[in-house]
């Protein structure tokens, strides 16, 4: 038992090491991918290559069922996505996004909330925000009030760091009727945390 504790999986690949029964060996796995990334020359190296082809693998990684390992899970993402580029955000986005917000943004560590955050806005702005703006809002259906709140909090973030020139809020107006009249009180602070961010624009607010 000894033996196997101390068995070094470093040599596996690592999508191997994304997919290990053993926590442990995820979690070394998703620091090590950080590390590759960051040392790559540019978005073509063959580091990346693994991970565009089998975007499953993000949606693990996101949603470790070990919080320690989902951490560097998620960290393992942002590093992906920074110095993937496009190739990386467009390829992975249409499985990361509800787990980061479920998984992610709910999570009772701040520092994870902080990277599934920053996963959030490093995707718009790699490409364009309707992709992710359109599964946030879905995630606005989830049973869980919770989720909910940290959607419209993540909602927020977004339009403080982007704008409303960048991310277009009609379809978000739209959705706030709905959380504005939700039963949980801190569904409904965050509907108004995020009424205000996008109210900086009277004319949007009066269209």
């Amino acid at each position: 038992m000894v033996a196997d504790q101390e068995e070094d999986f470093s040599s596996l690949p690592l999508p191997d090491r994304f997919t290990h029964k053993v926590w442990k060996v995820r979690k070394e796995g998703y620091e090590d991918a950080a590390k590759a990334f960051q040392a790559t020359p540019d978005e073509s190296d063959p580091a990346f290559r693994p991970f565009v082809l089998d975007s499953g693998l993000w949606k693990g990684a996101v949603a470790d069922s070990n919080v320690a390992a989902q951490q560097e899970g998620i960290n393992a993402l942002c590093a992906f996505l920074k110095y993937g580029g496009v190739q990386a955000c467009t390829r992975s986005r249409n499985v990361t996004i509800a787990p980061l917000v479920e998984k992610g943004l709910s999570s009772t560590r701040a520092a994870t909330k902080q990277s599934a955050l920053e996963a959030l806005l490093l995707y718009i702005e790699l490409d364009k925000s309707e992709p992710i703006i359109n599964d946030l809002l879905q995630c606005l259906d989830n049973k869980q009030p919770k989720i909910i709140a940290a959607t419209l909090a993540a909602l927020t973030a977004i339009f403080h760091a982007y704008g409303i020139k960048i991310v277009d809020p009609k379809p978000v107006l739209k959705a706030l009727p709905k959380v504005f009249g939700h039963a949980d009180k801190n569904v409904r602070a965050e509907a108004s945390n995020l009424a205000v961010a996008e109210g900086s624009d009277e004319d949007v607010v009066l269209e």
